[in-house]
């Protein structure tokens, strides 16, 4: 996959009161080849997609999302959970070639 820089991440606050809707936006550099373009040669780009993002704070899943052909370049996502318990916020991108990107963050829930 190699993207060219890491994900860009906006979480609105990371010490939330409990209770309190917390949103998260993201978005990560990837030219996600449906696999049914051609290059300058008429030859077909290889399919390279971001197959599947998952986020989950202190170990629970808040949202799994499996991305298809439809998603253009750069995927941005923007979601809301509401704030019960402090722990790390991870969001993972894992794309069809196998490639995974990982970021890691902490929400403590004041």
């Amino acid at each position: 996959m190699a993207p060219s820089s890491k994900p860009r991440i906006w979480i609105s606050t990371r010490t939330p009161p409990k209770g309190s809707v917390v949103t998260v936006k993201t978005m990560v550099t990837h030219p996600m080849e449906t696999g049914m373009r051609k290059n300058a040669q008429s030859m077909p780009i290889p399919r390279n997609i971001i197959e599947r993002f998952e986020c989950s704070l202190a170990g629970d899943t808040l949202m799994s999302w499996q991305l298809d052909t439809a998603i253009s370049q750069n995927p941005y996502l923007e979601f809301r959970f509401v704030a019960q318990k402090s722990g790390e916020l991870k969001m993972l991108w894992v794309a069809d070639d196998g490639a995974r990107i990982e970021v890691i963050d902490t929400i403590t829930v004041a």
